[in-house]
């Protein structure tokens, strides 16, 4: 039995620790800061309600240029949004990892306030490389995962934790409201996790209404965080270039939408996908309207370049699998070149890059493809088997396919509001691409 002293002095270590209101959320932070700040040295703290003692407490190496004892805090915050210290845990019997660097955040000392960014979707390739990037631009950084007991999928986040102030937070897109504490306090919130499914048995169920219900759940979290200055919406150029079109010569830009119709009739391939990104686009866009929600949708091209996640379901494998001689993935690539009407491609880098950069241009408003470069699956198979002899790429493959874009996906809108490819030809874009496919093991050698 807990004596009444004890009994009281729970609750009121309880209520100190009591999560604020969204709106004053900062406030709440900044207090706890302040209180800290000669107390607690940053590290990374693997919160467990079930965990009576301490949270396992680790000190990442310091950063290049950092003082040798400089004061770090560290704030703990579960997925109620409840604030706890290292020694507290939420009585929802939440699991977060989360991990801080204080030095560049709001205090009492009158420093600029760190700006706050949540990316959903952190185990995945996309996320880990936006967030990887986001902590070297000096953001704090708040990611989902569906399970943060995973630590092999979730290895990378601990990795990065060096670079700056991440959170990790459990989320499913499914669980509506799963988001709140995700979102709650950010300033721009990145939705880039969807589900990928290629082969569900029920497309309709399975992909296209999780990836439409999910997108919306995360946003109705951004309108009740009450901070989010801008939504910045994932898509793919899927939701853009998978249309029937005769001839060749067409240009596509962010005017042109895949043929759901067409797609859904047909059922030819992955249809399932760009329907879904289709669908998820639009819904997204009639909620911003309805809900005053600053919305900017980007739709990548095929991505190429190394990320923290070792998660290689994804372009990939498919862009290196004419090194690699994975038919399967082979034939996917093939597939987009006969659906599309060319390969579109994109350096990583870039494309969190862009996602950054219409992020922060107050001016950024629509849907934005990013592409770099349009190639051929003919004129792919040729430069990799120039640029790497060692695998005998097998350039006679893909010899019915012509060697003629018949469609070319335009990048014009972003590049005219003030954004600058750095990798800008296919050598550039696929360097190093080889020692990054070994190290996944795609590659053999």
């Amino acid at each position: 039995m807990v004596a009444p002293d004890d009994e009281a002095a729970l609750k009121q270590a309880r209520e100190d620790y009591a999560c604020e209101q969204v709106l004053r959320q900062r406030r709440a932070y900044a207090e706890l800061q302040a209180r800290r700040r000669e107390r607690e040295e940053g590290g990374i703290i693997v919160l467990n309600s079930d965990d009576e003692g301490e949270a396992g407490l680790s000190k990442p190496p310091p950063r290049q240029g950092d003082p040798g004892q400089g004061h770090m805090h560290v704030t703990v915050e579960c997925e109620h949004n409840r604030v706890a210290s290292q020694k507290q845990s939420c009585q929802e019997k939440c699991r977060v990892v989360i991990t801080g660097d204080d030095r560049a955040s709001a205090a009492s000392d009158g420093t600029t306030r760190r700006k706050t960014a949540c990316v959903t979707g952190g185990s995945g390739y996309i996320a880990s490389a936006l967030v990887k990037m986001l902590l070297e631009k000096g953001y704090a950084v708040k990611t989902t995962v569906r399970n943060p007991d995973d630590a092999e999928k979730n290895a990378h986040l601990k990795a990065l934790a060096a670079l700056g102030p991440l959170e990790v937070l459990r989320a499913d897109l499914n669980e509506e409201g799963s988001f709140d504490g995700a979102v709650a306090g950010c300033d721009y919130a990145f939705l880039v996790a969807a589900p990928m499914n290629l082969e569900a048995e029920n497309p309709e169920k399975d992909v296209i209404e999780p990836a439409v219900h999910g997108t919306l759940n995360v946003m109705r979290s951004c309108v009740r965080a009450g901070t989010v200055k801008r939504v910045i919406l994932t898509s793919s150029a899927a939701a853009i270039s998978s249309r029937p079109l005769e001839g060749d010569g067409h240009v596509l830009d962010e005017e042109s939408w895949s043929d759901v119709e067409f797609l859904r009739s047909t059922k030819t391939g992955p249809w399932a996908y760009p329907v879904s990104k289709v669908l998820l686009e639009k819904a997204a866009c009639a909620f911003a309207e309805e809900n005053s929600v600053s919305l900017v949708t980007v739709c990548p091209v095929v991505t190429v370049g190394e990320a923290p996640a070792a998660d290689v379901l994804t372009s990939v494998g498919h862009v290196l699998s004419l090194l690699s001689g994975d038919d399967a993935r082979a034939g996917i690539l093939e597939h987009i070149h006969s659906a599309s009407g060319s390969i579109p491609m994109v350096h990583i880098d870039d494309l969190c890059r862009a996602e950054l950069f219409l992020a922060e241009e107050e001016a950024a408003s629509g849907r934005y493809i990013v592409s770099t470069i349009n190639t051929t699956v003919v004129g792919l198979a040729r430069f990799l088997a120039a640029k790497y002899p060692q695998y005998n790429v097998d350039t006679d493959r893909f010899g019915d396919l012509p060697d003629k874009l018949r469609v070319c996906i335009s990048s014009a809108k972003l590049v005219k509001e003030g954004f600058e490819y750095k990798y800008k030809n296919l050598d550039e874009i696929y360097d190093n691409v080889d020692e990054y496919g070994r190290a996944l093991g795609i590659l053999p050698y």
